[in-house]
Order: structure tokens, then C-alpha cells, then sequence
């Protein structure tokens, strides 16, 4: 394998390189190149450069957290106002389902009326049977 079938080193992207190449010149002649690319020495090619994550203030909370919560609380949660900063998606969907769960769970409960209305049917059912019951007796 000679020289010019092997693939050359192009080393950093600079805005000159961007501007030849538009100019249809050939790209990286009478460049310089990055001296890491460049460097035979196995040890500095495997360099990395470790960078710091910056504090995003990550809300991660467990499910049984999110159930001890209020309705309130974790709908200021989802809007942004009681934390300041991210919240994690799966986070944000364990909150979701929360709050629609309680909804579910909150409009299938029977209204507080139902129950006495019930009683009072029945009541007024069983005193139109004894009355039923009483005028067929007497017309014997």
C-alpha cells in the first residue's frame, strides 16, 4: 500500500478549510494540523480530555415519594414552580400517571347521594308491598 492510497490525517475542521472547500480548493493543502492527530506516540493519541458535567439539577424521585405527594404539590412539580431545574422523563411520566390514576380513582367513586337515595327506594318499595299486601287482606 503506497502513500496516496492511504487515508489522510485531516486533523480540526476550521472555518478556512470550510471556505476553501466551498471555493472548490483542495482540502487541508498548506494546513496545520491538530498536533494530537499528528503524534505517532500511542500513549498521547489515547489521551482523553474528561469534562465535568455541569450541575443540572436533576429531580429524580422514587414512585412511592411521587404516591406520598398531594395532587398540588405534583402539579407544581410538572410546571416548574417548586423545583428549579430538570426533572428526569421517566420522573415526569411516573408523576403523569399519578395524578391520572387519582383522577380515575376520584371520578368512580359513587356520589355521597346515591347511597341514601338507595335506602329510600327501598324503604318506600317494601312500605308499597306491606300496603299492597294489606288492601288485598282487607278486600277478602
Amino acid at each position: 500500500m503506497n502513500n496516496e492510497d492511504k487515508p489522510k490525517q485531516l486533523g480540526r475542521l476550521t472555518l478556512e478549510t470550510v471556505k476553501s472547500l466551498g471555493k472548490g480548493a483542495q482540502p487541508y493543502i498548506n494546513h496545520d494540523f491538530d498536533a494530537d492527530i499528528q503524534s505517532n506516540d500511542r500513549i498521547d493519541a489515547m489521551k482523553t480530555k474528561v469534562l465535568e458535567m455541569p450541575d443540572l439539577n436533576m429531580l429524580d424521585l422514587s414512585y412511592d415519594q411521587i404516591k406520598a405527594l398531594t395532587d398540588e404539590e405534583l402539579v407544581k412539580l410538572l410546571s416548574g414552580e417548586s423545583h428549579e431545574g430538570f426533572i428526569r422523563e421517566p420522573t415526569i411520566q411516573l408523576i403523569s400517571n399519578e395524578l391520572l390514576m387519582r383522577q380515575i380513582k376520584e371520578a368512580s367513586k359513587p356520589h355521597w347521594t346515591i347511597i341514601p337515595t338507595f335506602y329510600a327506594v327501598l324503604f318506600f318499595g317494601f312500605l308499597t308491598i306491606v300496603i299492597g299486601i294489606l288492601s288485598l287482606l282487607k278486600q277478602l
